[in-house]
């Protein structure tokens, strides 16, 4: 069998029906994603995610000596589109109720992605016995957005998300490390943002310029990953409702937008991800009352969990400030067109 049929193979050991997106990349990263990569580490910008630092993150086979190729996936999940982030935003900040990211809303994708990846590498091993191969979904030190995009899932657009033309940036990503030698998909090489700034007009942080994001002042790092308990005012005054992640810099996105159009033209199937098993918002006087055995029996087996009950009460009293103060600050999204 020719490469090109033998990877063509691989490829539809993940079907469709199981993952939107399915592409491969070589082992070796593109050497200026690494070097962007560093000097976004030398310049602080990740904040406390120290785990970041990881050398290993230069190159997959840095993690899996073995590795020659890269089977990368992506899953998606339901989220809304701008027009109906803008009236969830509005519901919350009229209701005094906290907001949590899309993603978070569903039970955690990192159980759901690697049995489904585990299923396509038994399957890989059908067609070559010996093959060996290593899982990853985002909790391992690898740069998968950069990977997915050699591998043609899409590209990294101004909001530092991976953007697929046809759907959007509203999916999990993951993958395998192959010892196998496959032929890679050729990467779209252009940038399909264009002069679009919507995801930095309308991010209330200022946490974004073009392909390039500061953690620092992003409220999903805010609201997740910032172990300290201490927020600047300043910046605790812009996160508004968002009590667990943000989304507003994928739902004012032009291309997550058209998946509004797709689903009411029935040209999607039925996602795994997409009834949220927990509510987009939380009354934030109702969580007055609740101990931390009410948060941790509420999020067990979600996202959510991964938040300490101190930090999540933080979220919770610089929501409950925010909507107090300046209620009408965070009933509309901006997202002006330059």
């Amino acid at each position: 069998m020719n490469p090109e049929n033998f990877s063509a193979r691989i490829k539809n050991c993940a079907p469709n029906t199981e993952f939107e997106l399915v592409g491969l990349s070589p082992a070796a990263l593109n050497p200026q994603d690494v070097a962007f990569w560093k000097q976004w580490i030398v310049g602080d910008h990740h904040g406390e995610m120290r785990y970041l630092e990881k050398f290993a993150r230069e190159s997959i086979v840095q993690w899996f000596p073995e590795a020659r190729s890269v089977l990368l996936v992506g899953l998606k999940y339901a989220a809304p589109y701008h027009g109906q982030a803008e009236k969830n935003l509005a519901h919350a900040a009229q209701e005094k109720h906290g907001r949590i990211a899309s993603y978070a809303q569903y039970p955690d994708y990192h159980v759901e992605m690697k049995k489904r990846l585990q299923n396509v590498l038994e399957r890989i091993k059908d067609i070559e016995p010996k093959t060996q191969g290593k899982i990853f979904v985002d909790t391992s030190p690898i740069l998968e957005r950069s990977y997915a995009q050699q591998a043609s899932l899409g590209w990294i657009g101004k909001n530092t998300m991976l953007i697929n033309k046809k759907e959007g940036s509203y999916f999990f990503i993951g993958g395998i490390a192959l010892n196998l030698e496959l032929t890679p998909d050729q990467p779209d090489p252009m940038s399909h943002c264009g002069t679009c700034t919507r995801c930095i007009d309308a991010c209330p942080t200022q946490c974004l310029t073009p392909y390039h994001l500061n953690a620092n002042n992003c409220i999903s790092y805010l609201t997740i990953e910032k172990k300290t308990m201490e927020t600047n005012p300043g910046l605790a005054s812009k996160m508004g409702s968002w009590i667990f992640g943000c989304d507003i810099c994928q739902s004012v996105c032009p291309f997550n937008k058209q998946q509004k159009t797709a689903r009411d033209k029935n040209e999607t199937k039925e996602l795994t991800f997409s009834n949220p098993a927990i509510p987009s918002e939380i009354n934030l006087e109702e969580i007055n009352h609740w101990t931390e055995s009410n948060y941790r029996d509420r999020f067990r087996g979600f996202p959510m969990g991964r938040v300490k009950w101190p930090a999540f009460l933080r979220n919770c009293r610089i929501a409950a400030e925010n909507l107090e103060s300046h209620p009408r600050q965070y009933l509309v999204i901006k997202s002006h067109r330059r």
